[in-house]
């Protein structure tokens, strides 16, 4: 278990390899889910490649799930914290 956040980040990279699995799989509303709860736990990480780049997968999962009013809010979330890198 990694230092960086008491193993937070583990568990947020755990889900977000289910989330990638899940999409693969062709279930797109379970890879969502998976990624918000990678999301919840980058909270307080300070990793913010990995965070922009599960906000990205995020969005294009809850597209493919059919919400596209969170895709959009997760994909503009996401060029707004890459402008700042």
């Amino acid at each position: 278990v990694s230092a960086v956040g008491g193993g937070r980040d583990v568990l947020a990279a755990l889900a977000h390899a289910l989330g990638e699995a899940s999409l693969l799989a062709g279930d797109a509303a379970a890879a969502a889910g998976h990624f918000e709860r990678a999301l919840q736990l980058h909270r307080d990480l300070d990793l913010p490649l990995d965070r922009a780049e599960t906000l990205l997968r995020a969005g294009i999962a809850f597209a493919a799930a059919g919400d596209p009013d969170r895709a959009a809010e997760l994909l503009t979330t996401t060029s707004k914290d890459l402008l700042v890198l």
